[in-house]
């Protein structure tokens, strides 16, 4: 076994849609209206879907909120699929696809809400990560 998680991973995302992605009119910018606003969290990460076993994907997060992550994903995912978010500090998340927008060749936005346990979710454990983001 290795000691690099990133050797067991089968695809990565095309860097090259996500640049392209962000300079499109409405990808960032602006003031956030939303209940709970996001964080831009630009970080190397990994996604196993629990619908494909043993198939560990390098993902890239592109921003976090209260309730849930975004991430590119190298493959498509359904909405409803779950699976978990390996952080590149080691750190889980069990997430639940929202849905999936195709950004180009190997790359796909994938919006996914946390799933919450008895008590309150997996936000407590990362309130590092989200200061700054409202607490409404």
């Amino acid at each position: 076994m290795t000691n690099d998680p990133w050797q067991s991973v089968v695809a990565t995302v095309d860097m090259g849609a996500i640049s392209s992605a962000a300079t499109r009119p409405g990808a960032s910018g602006g003031h956030d209206l939303r209940r709970r606003p996001r964080k831009e969290f630009p970080c190397r990460s990994q996604l196993t879907l629990d619908s494909r076993p043993g198939s560990l994907l390098g993902v890239s997060c592109r921003d976090i909120s209260q309730t849930g992550v975004a991430v590119y994903s190298p493959c498509h995912a359904l909405p409803l699929e779950q699976g978990v978010v390996t952080l590149h500090e080691g750190r889980t998340l069990r997430v639940r696809v929202r849905h999936c927008k195709r950004i180009g060749a190997r790359c796909f936005l994938l919006g996914c809400d946390f799933e919450v346990d008895a008590n309150g979710g997996p936000l407590a454990v990362f309130a590092d990560t989200l200061s700054g983001v409202a607490t409404v």
